[in-house]
C-alpha cells in the first residue's frame, strides 16, 4: 500500500509540478487579472521578464521597449503598493516618453497609456499602502501597457 501511494504521490508531482506553463500562467492569472489569458505569449513573455534578459514579442520601439522594462520589473516584482509606488513617477516617464514617441501613430493607445498613468499615480498617493484603487490602477496601466506594445509589435 505505501509503496503504491509513493508512486501515486510521484506521478502526481510529474503531472502537475514538472514545470508547465499552465499551472505558471494560472498562478499569474489569478494574481493578477487577465494578464496572459488574451496575448497568446506568454513563455516568450514571463521569461523575458524573469532574466530580463532576450524578449519573445517582436520588436518595438526603444520608448516601449524602455515602458515595458521598467513596467515589468514591478509587475513581476513584489506587485504590492508598499513595494510598486516609489516607482510610480519613474513608470509614469516612461509611460509618457512611449506615449510621445508614438502618439502620433496611435492616438488612441497614447491616450489610454496616459489616462491610465495618471491615475496609477494617483492611486499610489491615495493609497500609499495598497487597496482597491491601486490593485485596479495598476491592472489598468498594465493592460494600457500591452494594448500599446501590441499596436507598435513590429513583425518577426
Amino acid at each position: 500500500m505505501i509503496r503504491s501511494v509513493g508512486f501515486f504521490a510521484l506521478l502526481l508531482a510529474v503531472a502537475c509540478g514538472g514545470g508547465s506553463s499552465e499551472s505558471t500562467e494560472s498562478a499569474e492569472t489569478s494574481s493578477g487579472g487577465e494578464h496572459h489569458g488574451h496575448h497568446g505569449h506568454h513563455e516568450g513573455h514571463h521569461e523575458g521578464h524573469e532574466g530580463h534578459g532576450e524578449h519573445h514579442h517582436g520588436d518595438f520601439p526603444p520608448s516601449v521597449d524602455a515602458f515595458h522594462h521598467a513596467f515589468a520589473e514591478q509587475w513581476h516584482g513584489d506587485r504590492t503598493a508598499p513595494s510598486v509606488c516609489p516607482h510610480a513617477a519613474d513608470l509614469q516617464d516612461a509611460a509618457e516618453a512611449a506615449v510621445e514617441d508614438q502618439q502620433a501613430a496611435h492616438p488612441e493607445v497614447t491616450a489610454r497609456v496616459s489616462q491610465t498613468a495618471d491615475t496609477f499615480v494617483a492611486a499610489c498617493q491615495a493609497e500609499p499602502e495598497g487597496g482597491e484603487a491601486f490593485e485596479t490602477a495598476f491592472s489598468a496601466f498594465h493592460d494600457a501597457l500591452h494594448a500599446l506594445m501590441e499596436a507598435t509589435r513590429v513583425a518577426e
